[in-house]
């Protein structure tokens, strides 16, 4: 097999038969073959997102690959190679950064540093979108809303909680 790396695809003089693998590339990770190459992004640039349905700023609501429409977004708003979706808010446990009827962009990793934004799944079920913080031998997550008190796992329930995605933007009815 012949490695190739992409900045080798950046000459099609030298290679142009690669010009066309490059947009492949691009194609599949949804992003454009500049942003691939590493090269300035049009702000202008739109990029469709599903709509995956809703996530719980409360106790626990989330729609798993129920797609419940699609929005365009700014390319520039979407980072590294992992896919992104859009997670609508319900609840008011994350007021006033998160509101109901937001859409939360999403990307999907499995764990996200303390102190960040995510949406986690309790018992693979319920997904809540909160502040995660870190312990020694515990999770916990957090409300914006006083009134929600923090939920904490320790010990072995620590498995119980697994991290859907880093929330990378809220998205207000005024921003797209």
């Amino acid at each position: 097999m012949v490695w190739v790396s992409i900045t080798s695809i950046k000459c099609p003089t030298r290679h142009p038969f690669r010009v066309k693998k490059i947009e492949i590339i691009a194609n599949y990770f949804s992003v454009s073959v500049e942003y691939l190459l590493g090269e300035p992004q049009n702000n202008n640039q739109m990029i469709e997102l599903p709509i995956l349905g809703e996530v719980s700023a409360g106790y626990g609501k989330y729609a798993d690959n129920e797609i419940i429409g699609t929005q365009y977004v700014p390319l520039n708003w979407l980072s590294g190679n992992e896919p992104h979706v859009l997670l609508r808010v319900k609840g008011d446990s994350m007021i006033p950064k998160f509101e109901e009827g937001d859409l939360a962009l999403v990307r999907y990793q499995q764990s996200v540093d303390s102190g960040s934004y995510a949406v986690a799944l309790i018992d693979d079920d319920n997904g809540v979108i909160k502040r995660v913080m870190y312990g020694a031998n515990w999770i916990e997550l957090q409300s914006l809303n006083p009134m929600y008190s923090p939920r904490r796992f320790e010990g072995k329930d620590v498995t119980r909680v697994r991290i859907f995605g880093l929330v990378r933007k809220i998205i207000k009815d005024t921003d797209v």
